[in-house]
């Protein structure tokens, strides 16, 4: 019987485990305010230094006027370092809040993407993409307001700097999710 409770205890366990307890390194930290109550919010990304191969963790938090911060939302599918659009080691460039919108920045080897998250319909909604990529001597980049369903889309030729535009219109709703959203899976994102 005991055997049998130890077996349970070392298989469940690891389950147990806090994602932030898991991510035991913070890369940054930063204030605004996302929900638009004058109160600042706080968002924290860190890494499992202990394993290299995971994904960072970005963590949103909500502030009160005590100083206290309540846990929103969170994902590790934005900047992994393994397997980041076919399998381009993911690096972040650049997260900040400005103007209550969450921009965060990530290169790999031959390409960027840029989001843009608002908080609205109490959650964090993918607002912006902008992304970029070269392959086999063609530039590729994308804009996509998702807010207005603007997207505008270019092609140039590396060798001749012939280029091609397009731009098209195509509302997505509800908007993406920051927690839901799993990105380089998904067509648009």
């Amino acid at each position: 019987m005991k055997l049998q409770n130890l077996f349970l205890i070392l298989i469940i366990f690891p389950f147990m485990v806090n994602a932030q307890e898991r991510y035991n390194k913070t890369i940054k930290t930063m204030e605004g305010d996302l929900n638009k109550d004058e109160i600042l919010d706080k968002i924290v990304i860190s890494q499992n230094t202990k394993v290299d191969s995971l994904p960072y963790l970005i963590s949103i938090y909500f502030g009160d006027k005590n100083g206290q911060f309540t846990f929103i939302a969170n994902s590790d599918k934005y900047i992994d370092p393994e397997n980041a659009h076919i399998n381009h080691k993911a690096v972040l460039d650049d997260a900040y809040i400005k103007k209550g919108v969450f921009n965060l920045n990530i290169s790999w080897t031959r390409g960027m993407t840029k989001y843009k998250f608002r908080f609205q319909n109490n959650y964090m909604a993918l607002i912006g993409l902008t992304r970029s990529s070269s392959e086999f001597g063609t530039i590729y980049w994308d804009d996509f307001n998702l807010s207005t369903g603007n997207r505008e889309s270019k092609q140039e030729d590396m060798e001749t700097g012939e280029e091609t535009k397009k731009v098209t219109k195509q509302l997505i709703r509800p908007l993406p999710d920051f927690a839901k959203l799993k990105p380089y899976e998904e067509e648009w994102f």
